[in-house]
Protein backbone atom coordinates (compact mmCIF):
# COMPACT_ATOMS: atom_id res chain seq x y z
CA UNK A 1 0.00 0.00 0.00
CA UNK A 2 2.84 2.40 0.55
CA UNK A 3 4.64 1.21 -2.30
CA UNK A 4 1.54 2.30 -4.09
CA UNK A 5 1.19 5.75 -2.69
CA UNK A 6 4.62 6.30 -3.67
CA UNK A 7 3.88 5.01 -7.02
CA UNK A 8 1.09 7.40 -7.38
CA UNK A 9 -1.48 4.81 -7.85
CA UNK A 10 -3.07 6.38 -4.89
CA UNK A 11 -4.36 9.84 -4.03
CA UNK A 12 -3.66 11.45 -0.87
CA UNK A 13 -7.20 11.97 1.59
CA UNK A 14 -6.93 15.58 0.87
CA UNK A 15 -6.50 15.52 -2.96
CA UNK A 16 -9.16 13.11 -3.21
CA UNK A 17 -11.55 15.58 -1.28
CA UNK A 18 -11.08 18.61 -3.31
CA UNK A 19 -12.11 16.24 -6.80
CA UNK A 20 -15.39 15.54 -4.92
CA UNK A 21 -15.93 19.76 -4.18
CA UNK A 22 -19.10 21.34 -5.30
CA UNK A 23 -17.30 24.51 -6.68
CA UNK A 24 -13.79 24.81 -7.97
CA UNK A 25 -11.12 26.82 -6.38
CA UNK A 26 -11.41 29.95 -8.93
CA UNK A 27 -15.76 29.26 -8.45
CA UNK A 28 -15.10 29.25 -4.59
CA UNK A 29 -13.41 31.95 -4.97
CA UNK A 30 -15.91 34.15 -6.44
CA UNK A 31 -18.51 32.95 -3.51
CA UNK A 32 -15.14 34.13 -0.80
CA UNK A 33 -15.30 38.28 -3.08
CA UNK A 34 -19.20 37.87 -2.72
CA UNK A 35 -19.13 37.31 1.09
CA UNK A 36 -16.88 39.97 1.57
CA UNK A 37 -18.19 41.95 -0.78
CA UNK A 38 -21.83 41.25 1.41
CA UNK A 39 -20.00 42.02 4.89
CA UNK A 40 -18.99 44.78 3.81
CA UNK A 41 -22.54 46.04 2.94
CA UNK A 42 -23.30 44.63 6.88
CA UNK A 43 -25.74 42.43 5.35
CA UNK A 44 -25.26 39.14 7.28
CA UNK A 45 -24.19 35.98 5.67
CA UNK A 46 -26.95 32.88 5.96
CA UNK A 47 -27.07 29.59 4.35
CA UNK A 48 -29.87 30.49 2.12
CA UNK A 49 -28.22 33.47 0.88
CA UNK A 50 -24.90 31.08 0.56
CA UNK A 51 -26.58 28.29 -0.84
CA UNK A 52 -28.20 30.38 -3.53
CA UNK A 53 -24.97 32.25 -4.89
CA UNK A 54 -23.42 29.03 -5.07
CA UNK A 55 -26.32 27.63 -7.46
CA UNK A 56 -26.24 31.01 -9.32
CA UNK A 57 -22.80 29.92 -9.98
CA UNK A 58 -22.80 26.29 -10.68
CA UNK A 59 -26.67 25.53 -12.25
CA UNK A 60 -27.24 22.91 -9.44
CA UNK A 61 -28.29 23.14 -5.69
CA UNK A 62 -25.32 22.50 -3.47
CA UNK A 63 -24.95 19.24 -0.96
CA UNK A 64 -27.47 20.77 2.34
CA UNK A 65 -24.21 20.55 4.58
CA UNK A 66 -22.56 22.83 1.76
CA UNK A 67 -22.75 26.04 3.63
CA UNK A 68 -21.39 24.15 6.87
CA UNK A 69 -18.30 22.60 5.22
CA UNK A 70 -17.82 25.76 3.20
CA UNK A 71 -17.85 27.52 6.61
CA UNK A 72 -15.31 25.56 8.03
CA UNK A 73 -12.76 26.20 4.75
CA UNK A 74 -13.13 29.58 5.40
CA UNK A 75 -13.23 30.45 8.71
CA UNK A 76 -12.75 34.63 8.55
CA UNK A 77 -16.75 34.59 7.58
CA UNK A 78 -18.84 34.26 10.82
CA UNK A 79 -22.45 33.48 10.43
CA UNK A 80 -24.25 35.76 12.39
CA UNK A 81 -27.97 37.04 12.78
CA UNK A 82 -28.76 40.56 12.05
CA UNK A 83 -29.48 42.62 15.73
CA UNK A 84 -32.13 45.62 15.28
CA UNK A 85 -31.31 49.34 15.08
CA UNK A 86 -30.86 50.72 18.62
CA UNK A 87 -33.83 53.40 19.23
CA UNK A 88 -31.36 56.02 20.27
CA UNK A 89 -29.70 55.74 16.48
CA UNK A 90 -33.35 55.29 15.15
CA UNK A 91 -34.08 58.39 17.19
CA UNK A 92 -31.88 60.65 15.69
CA UNK A 93 -31.64 59.44 12.59
CA UNK A 94 -34.11 61.66 10.92
CA UNK A 95 -34.02 63.89 7.74
CA UNK A 96 -32.91 67.38 9.29
CA UNK A 97 -30.16 65.55 10.91
CA UNK A 98 -29.59 63.71 7.54
CA UNK A 99 -29.83 67.07 5.51
CA UNK A 100 -27.37 68.80 8.23
CA UNK A 101 -24.80 66.14 7.56
CA UNK A 102 -24.84 66.18 3.94
CA UNK A 103 -24.83 69.66 3.97
CA UNK A 104 -21.56 69.64 5.50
Amino acid sequence: MLSDKVNSQHKSHKDSAKEQQFLTPAEEQVVVDWCGQSSLSTNPLSATNLSSHAFAIKGKHPGKNWHYNFSKRHPEFVKAKPNGLDPKRAKNFNENVVHDYLEK
